[in-house]
């Protein structure tokens, strides 16, 4: 073989050689592409899942100045975590604060999530100039991860609940929020993240049906 044909097989050599790594790289940048497409179907079809809207009234809705109290309270909240109540009133002012078009406002009172009256609802919103009030209630779901049936590990998710009443006691919007279903964790998260999280996927769903 000649000098010149030595130099041009070496040429086509180099040429099927990056011809194969551009293949090669078009190729992987699609896999990725499809795995970051199908992750962000998961996610939102688990969040779907996990969201849920119990009642809305058949009317448009619109209030402007919202009040929120304080957790309907169970004493197995403190057993778990102690500050689940500080927790959550830090999550829903970093959700209203997110929300330019709602204000928020904590409001120092405990109101039952099953059984409050009118009367309470329309003496509070007056008393704090409201358009509205939030009450939500909270409850742990313990949760134990397995391998081969031996339990390794365990943590805490959260279900949250909320309804939204206007200035005359009338209910608006009742919605809930389940982290084990409908949120997505690499490892278990701790509770504060599931406080957080079951927190503001009920606000967020609250949110969404106002604008509707």
């Amino acid at each position: 073989m000649t000098g010149t044909e030595l130099i041009s097989s070496s040429k086509e050599k180099r040429n099927r050689d990056s011809f194969f790594d551009k293949t090669m790289t078009i190729k992987q940048l699609f896999i990725n592409a499809s795995k970051l497409i199908i992750i962000f179907f998961i996610l939102n079809s688990c969040a779907a899942v996990g969201t849920r809207t119990i009642y809305k009234v058949d009317k448009a809705i619109n209030l402007k100045d919202l009040g929120f109290t304080k957790l309907d309270w169970d004493t197995t909240l403190n057993q778990i975590q102690p500050k689940t109540e500080e927790l959550y009133c830090l999550t829903m002012k970093e959700a209203f604060n997110k929300n330019e078009l709602i204000n928020g406002k904590e409001i120092n009172a405990s109101l039952s999530f099953d059984n409050v009256s009118r009367e309470q609802i329309v003496e509070q919103c007056v008393k704090n100039n409201l358009d509205g009030i939030i009450i939500t209630r909270l409850k742990f779901i313990h949760v134990t991860y397995s391998v081969y049936y031996a339990p390794i590990m365990q943590n805490f998710d959260t279900e949250v609940e909320m309804k939204l009443y206007n200035n005359m006691g009338e209910l608006q919007i009742s919605t809930t929020h389940n982290t084990y279903s409908g949120n997505s964790y690499m490892m278990p998260p701790p509770v504060e993240r599931t406080i957080h999280d079951g927190t503001m996927g009920a606000f967020k769903r609250i949110i969404k049906e106002m604008s509707r």
